[in-house]
């Protein structure tokens, strides 16, 4: 038996042959040696599968699939052949630091009780840092801060127990959820009240660039342009917006009804969150009449921020934020 617990690491591509094998090298450095790799392409069509499969380490497997146009279905294939106690996913141009698992790891021995353990991320823009994705100990419940817009932390800068995910069904690969899944599949994991805790610690890379095919950041990251709606095309950035915040409010309005006597009393501030994300998206894109609405939206549901206060004053002046 080997000293130290299997990790299983999952990694969706698609026309990832530019960056793959640095990202591929992450992994195989990290400080914590016993893992395994799990690449699911999906259905590439570029040179992605060559350059995995030419990298020699038997810690790698590699499973090709038809297109499926969402990062869902290769990260539930990942799931299904995960051998590991624990699994963390990461995007196919994200990076790790080499400690990033032991760190993790690391709380999840500290205490046995954990389900997920979550890190924070540099926010990387066309090579340059540009922010950080935090993660905070939660102000009500990891769930409820969810909804609330607080911990939006993308996969790269998860580990959670594989029998949790499979608990969940893994990520819905339904199109309504095309863009959200991860965030959709998040919030389950906080309903599911397992419990949570997090280094506030940069041990990773979130990448923004130009083929990540980004809604409000990367989302789906090439995944959304191939099958959108069933559509064989890129569809307009407005229409991406839309459907992707669209998805955030129905989300929140399903779990407002799943949950009302824990969710009831936050209602106007989750609802006023999903405004505020869609007017800073709006604003963002230059659509300064439509985003002072949803400012405006946010206000009424109670929201005050420096974020709402900034962006409608900004967008009242006609001033791009």
């Amino acid at each position: 038996m080997h000293a130290k617990p299997l990790i299983s690491v999952v990694m969706p591509v698609y026309n990832s042959g530019k960056w793959v094998a640095e990202v591929i090298g992450d992994v195989l450095a990290q400080t914590h040696d016993h893992l395994e790799l799990i690449v699911v392409d999906d259905g590439s069509k570029d040179n992605t599968g060559d350059v995995v499969k030419g990298i020699a380490d038997p810690r790698i497997q590699y499973f090709a699939q038809p297109n499926s146009g969402s990062p869902s279905r290769p990260r539930n294939i990942g799931l299904s052949h995960a051998k590991g106690e624990w699994i963390s996913f990461l995007d196919s141009d994200d990076r790790w630091q080499p400690t990033r698992l032991h760190r993790l790891l690391e709380l999840f021995r500290a205490d046995p009780s954990l389900h997920g353990v979550f890190n924070d991320q540099w926010i990387v823009t066309n090579g340059q840092r540009t922010g950080v994705l935090r993660c905070e100990p939660p102000e009500h419940s990891f769930y409820v801060d969810l909804l609330l817009g607080r911990n939006r932390i993308g996969p790269s800068g998860w580990m959670i127990r594989t029998e949790c995910a499979r608990a969940l069904n893994g990520f819905s690969e339904e199109r309504k959820e095309y863009s959200v899944e991860d965030y959709e599949f998040l919030v389950r994991f906080g309903r599911a009240g397992y419990r949570t805790a997090f280094v506030q610690e940069c041990l990773g890379d979130y990448t923004i660039h130009a083929d990540n095919f980004g809604l409000c950041s990367k989302k789906s990251k090439g995944f959304l342009g191939i099958t959108y709606c069933g559509r064989q095309s890129n569809p307009p950035r407005n229409e991406r917006r839309s459907f992707h915040h669209e998805a955030l409010r129905r989300i929140a309005l399903e779990h407002l009804a799943a949950e009302p006597a824990l969710l009831e009393p936050h209602r106007r501030a989750i609802l006023a969150y999903c405004d505020l994300s869609y007017a800073r998206s709006l604003h963002a894109d230059g659509n300064i009449a439509a985003a002072r609405a949803k400012y405006r939206d946010a206000w009424s549901n109670g929201l005050r921020s420096s974020k709402l206060l900034i962006g409608w004053t900004l967008s009242t002046l006609g001033l791009q934020r």
